[in-house]
């Protein structure tokens, strides 16, 4: 993808795309609820500024690892669990 592009969340084209909407209202919400930028967010969570950034405009998720660790913060700020993607088929495709 070019740079300067905009990303489309088109639920027929992008079957993440309500998730990534909803994802990126929650870690904006964590973030706000916890006082921190994204450097200091991702200094707490041990990884780079820049997959903060690409969770919170959607443009990937979290992986497993992070999804704890992340949920167990929301905790602490009485926030509920960040959305879970959907289930893979065998073949990787998202379940319907």
């Amino acid at each position: 993808m070019k740079r300067g592009k905009t990303i489309t969340h088109d639920p027929e084209l992008d079957p993440l795309a309500d998730l990534r909407g909803q994802q990126r209202e929650w870690m904006t919400e964590l973030r706000r609820r916890r006082n921190q930028n994204q450097r200091d967010f991702a200094a707490t969570l041990g990884t780079f500024p820049a997959n903060v950034a690409n969770w919170e405009t959607g443009k990937t998720i979290p992986g497993p690892l992070y999804r704890r660790i992340l949920n167990r913060l929301a905790r602490d700020v009485h926030l509920g669990p960040l959305p879970e993607p959907p289930k893979r088929t065998r073949k990787g495709h998202y379940a319907t």
